[in-house]
């Protein structure tokens, strides 16, 4: 009975109410021993509310930025009182029931009134808010299981110790719902307890918006359960994203065929003048490159907007373009057998497609290489700017794979800028000591899935978290190889997950038939020799043997593989400057032995995957002049 008392009375033009809101309240509290004042929470009301309140002996404190969560916050702050009780100044709910809520107080931290199950009079709650507010408080529920089935009541009590551990922040109506969810999250001692709701005596239309503060409450629950709940976290972005993805197929498919076919056939015709008596070069493989791009275009051109969700999901093309340059062929037959293709996302035809519409491919690889161009020179600045030495070895290393010519095709190109975009995100996000890295890892392993089908995947993972990790190492930050292996989990969740999607589409297009096709389509990039070891060491020779500039050298790829493995040892057992992140080295090799098959024959995609080891080998390179100056000083 000792405990200080502030009852709270949010006002913003309640003239009409307040005067005989205050008297009741007094009417009640007179018979109880509680030593307790009456605070009218003013939202800078320009009628007599503040007058009137005064002239009653009320404290009246103002608040002048708009919001029901405002206005209280400001009362909650000021106040010194051990326990605060809230309720609405305009006569809707039951002052006697104010004792009830402080006994319970003694007991607990919050007290939350439930009017669903008290008594509601008539036109006391228009059917939206009746309903909207279940919905609400339900779907909070379900996510934060709390014990409050009302999460809109006006009346409540609570310890003000207690709710400043809450770290309350919404203005506006949508602060009832954050006071229950984050009492929840802190473990504040809650009960739940009826109260009754009368309509209301304004003479003015009620302040809560139906629609707005409803959306306002839905974005604040969806936000907290974001960044507190793991599994709504990380599937609710999977929803969204994939959704995304879906959306964008779409509006891609129901481009007209006559808006892109003449210059998909022109195109189709460029590529084959690039392929026709040159397929035998071993280096620089460009040709060879741009043979994705034929599939690609072939897709675009054989698409029916009239039936745009049969063709997002098939993507078919015809059997011709499975050899090299024979793509041309397919617009002069008349019965051209169709390969399934539905087993990759194929994002970049989302791209490609809309620019098919204005230009041809010759003049797409002129603007992919101004646009490949800029973002490369932006990263490679904007690296220079944080640390000069990585800028350097990450500019040297992607000469040495040919950096030059990954524009010349555009499914190859998209991965590149996912991989440039993710370097400049995550130097921001370490920069920022952000909290959300590891969405960042989950979402770039997503958006890696759906423009890429097996190219040079890993690098958009073993880029960005090898920046990440050099910047923690150079700066001294504490290192927790769990955080790592999470970031990679996550990568790797993502990636795979938005193919498992893509599958179970397919699945419901065609049937449970299409899965066993899809495992087959994904075996034969595995091991598909009989003599596997004889598989498995093509895989890695042939990814070494394009590097630049030992491509130029006999035996070159032996040497190379050499030197990097020299090295690696000796910064394991002797440098140990950068043994943190070596481990990154490990990723495409584990690459090249799990997809053999795959990266044996088409190394001239899969050979830029080494691009964070060279980087990592020219750093430890950089370290040894430092490490025999240190030495020697030693001596």
């Amino acid at each position: 009975m000792n405990k200080k008392v502030d009852i709270l009375l949010p006002c913003y033009n309640e003239e009409s109410t307040i005067v005989e809101c205050i008297k009741r309240i007094k009417s009640v509290m007179k018979k109880t021993k509680y030593k307790y004042q009456i605070v009218v929470c003013d939202n800078n009301s320009s009628d007599n509310s503040r007058k009137l309140s005064r002239e009653q002996g009320a404290k009246v404190i103002i608040e002048k930025q708009k919001g029901y969560g405002a206005t209280l916050l400001n009362g909650i702050n000021k106040s010194k009182a051990d326990y605060i009780v809230m309720l609405d100044s305009d006569l809707s709910y039951n002052e006697k029931d104010i004792p009830r809520f402080l006994e319970e107080l003694d007991t607990c931290d919050f007290v939350m009134g439930n009017r669903f199950k008290g008594i509601i009079k008539k036109g006391a709650m228009p059917f939206s808010h009746r309903y909207g507010s279940r919905f609400l408080t339900e779907y909070a529920n379900l996510l934060f299981h709390t014990p409050s089935h009302d999460y809109h009541c006006g009346l409540r009590a609570f310890r003000r110790k207690e709710i400043l551990k809450c770290n309350l922040s919404t203005n506006g109506f949508e602060f009832a719902s954050e006071m229950i969810i984050k009492a929840k999250l802190n473990k504040l001692k809650t009960k739940e307890i009826s109260t009754d709701l009368f309509v209301d005596g304004r003479d003015s239309p009620p302040h809560l918006k139906t629609i707005r503060d409803g959306f306002r409450h839905l974005d604040l629950i969806n936000k907290i359960a974001f960044e507190n709940k793991i599994i709504f976290r990380y599937l609710t972005t999977f929803l969204l994203i994939i959704f995304s993805f879906l959306l964008m197929l779409y509006f891609s498919a129901i481009i007209p065929h006559k808006y892109i076919s003449n210059n998909t056939q022109k195109s189709v015709s460029q590529l084959y003048e690039l392929f026709k008596g040159n397929t035998t070069e071993a280096q620089p493989y460009e040709q060879f490159e741009q043979y994705g791009d034929f599939k690609n275009l072939m897709m675009i051109y054989y698409g029916d907007e009239k039936y745009p969700i049969k063709s997002m999901v098939e993507m078919n093309y015809p059997a011709v373009c499975e050899l090299l340059g024979t793509c041309i062929y397919a617009f002069d037959s008349n019965d051209n057998v169709m390969l399934n293709y539905s087993r990759y996302w194929h994002g970049q035809t989302t791209i490609l497609k809309p620019l098919l519409i204005f230009f041809d491919i010759n003049f797409i690889n002129i603007l992919s290489i101004v646009v490949f161009s800029i973002l490369f020179i932006i990263t490679l600045i904007l690296l220079f700017r944080t640390d000069k030495l990585f800028s350097i070895a990450f500019l040297l290393a992607s000469l040495s794979i040919n950096i030059f010519f990954v524009p010349k095709s555009i499914q190859f190109l998209i991965v590149f800028i996912i991989m440039l975009i993710g370097i400049i995100i995550i130097k921001f996000l370490y920069e920022r000591k952000s909290k959300n890295i590891d969405l960042f890892f989950f979402i770039i392993g997503m958006v890696t899935c759906y423009y890429d089908f097996l190219t040079v995947e890993t690098i958009t993972l073993t880029m960005p978290l090898l920046l990440y990790l050099y910047l923690k190492n150079k700066n001294n930050d504490s290192f927790n190889y769990k955080e790592i292996i999470k970031y990679i989990i996550l990568w790797g969740i993502g990636y795979a997950g938005t193919f498992a999607a893509k599958w179970f589409i397919d699945f419901l297009h065609y049937g449970p038939g299409i899965i066993s096709d899809i495992m087959h389509g994904a075996s034969i990039r595995t091991w598909n020799s009989n003599n596997i070891m004889e598989e498995l060491k093509f895989s890695i020779i042939n990814n070494f043997i394009p590097i630049i500039p030992f491509v130029y050298i006999n035996n070159g790829h032996i040497i190379l593989a050499l030197l990097l493995l020299l090295l690696l040892s000796f910064d394991l057992f002797v440098n140990k400057k950068y043994i943190k992140i070596l481990f990154i080295v490990l990723i495409p090799i584990l690459r090249y032995l799990v997809l053999t098959f795959h990266s044996a024959n088409l190394y001239f995609y899969t050979y830029r995957a080494l691009l964070p080891v060279i980087i990592i080998g020219i750093l430890i390179i950089s370290s040894l002049y430092d490490y025999y100056k240190f030495s020697d000083k030693t001596k």
